[in-house]
């Protein structure tokens, strides 16, 4: 009996994964490319140290980065996506920043919402 397996498909749509909390990272990273995204993740400040930013299609940004890295984050970002294509995940830190700044959209972290949302945008374009 011979058994076929599927050929590995790559994903049509990348994701840049930031935060500091390496638990959030990697649960959130497999979450995503359980529902068919190509995922590379980074703790912040190893990302601000990048000197070429990954390719990617959307940054998502967990709440877990720190506030005295998060303005030079953005920035770093803002070289390479447009605002429409950075994504704050929520929590009590990011209410507070996007009260103060409006930089970007934040969606929910529960998979049940955050998923449907990363579909949308993908089938925007």
């Amino acid at each position: 009996m011979l058994i076929h397996f599927p050929k590995h498909k790559e994903p049509g749509y990348k994701l840049l994964l930031v935060g500091d909390d390496q638990c959030l990272l990697e649960s959130r990273k497999m979450l995503f490319e359980g529902s068919g995204y190509g995922v590379v993740s980074f703790q912040t400040k190893d990302l601000i140290r990048l000197k070429i930013m990954p390719a990617a299609d959307l940054a998502v940004l967990c709440h877990s980065v720190r506030d005295d890295e998060w303005e030079q984050l953005i920035q770093r970002l803002k070289d390479q996506f447009s605002t429409g294509r950075i994504l704050q995940l929520d929590g009590p830190s990011v209410r507070r920043r996007y009260r103060e700044t409006q930089v970007m959209p934040v969606v929910p972290t529960h998979p049940a919402c955050l998923l449907p949302i990363l579909k949308h945008i993908v089938h925007k374009d």
